[in-house]
């Protein structure tokens, strides 16, 4: 329990990059109409005729419904979003009210099909709690993932900077003498002694 309360105490880096964001709910768009169309569940392989404009709606809606709760969340709650206190567990909490966030949205288009074309009725209850259940683990594994990648980045980039500064590294003496003006008088002292030299 320890190592999962320290992985979720982990910083994480937030991309605040708009690019960054529309990726990101494009995928899951894409994730959601992919899903919806192939695997077909919540009985959707009795409505051959409208699956695709069901799916295509879905996605879409998720990608506008990501893409909003990414975007305008950290221009109104600032101190939360700030990359310097940002961690596994908060972006994984982030998810999970984009989940439910989505999900309302998602349930109340599909409340449209539902009565047009007679899908199965769901309470938004029992909707939520199929999207979390679809959604939260592979959530979870692209932080997992995600996580993981961005931190070798960082180590990588830390060792080459280590090796540069090895490099540049002068080469300095172990003791240092030095002699007054007329030659006369000499002081020799350790670097390691050194405090402050003023003239």
């Amino acid at each position: 329990m320890k190592r999962v309360l320290n992985w979720l105490s982990t910083p994480y880096y937030f991309d605040p990059s708009t690019k960054f964001k529309l990726k990101l709910s494009f995928a899951f768009g894409l994730f959601i109409f992919l899903f919806l169309f192939f695997f077909k569940p919540f009985g959707l392989t009795n409505f051959e005729e409208a699956l695709l404009k069901y799916s295509l709606g879905m996605g879409l809606l998720d990608f506008l419904g990501t893409f909003l709760l990414l975007y305008i969340s950290p221009l109104i709650f600032k101190d939360y979003f700030n990359e310097d206190n940002w961690t596994v567990g908060r972006n994984i909490l982030l998810m999970a009210i984009g989940l439910l966030f989505v999900g309302i949205i998602l349930w109340n288009f599909g409340e449209v099909y539902k009565k047009t074309y007679g899908f199965d009725k769901l309470t938004l209850l029992e909707f939520l709690s199929k999207t979390f259940l679809i959604g939260i683990i592979p959530l979870t594994f692209y932080v997992f993932i995600n996580e993981k990648r961005e931190r070798e980045k960082r180590e990588k980039r830390v060792f080459k900077i280590r090796e540069i500064n090895k490099k540049n590294e002068i080469n300095i003496s172990k003791e240092i003498s030095i002699n007054s003006d007329n030659e006369k008088e000499q002081i020799t002292f350790k670097v390691d002694n050194l405090v402050y030299i003023t003239s």
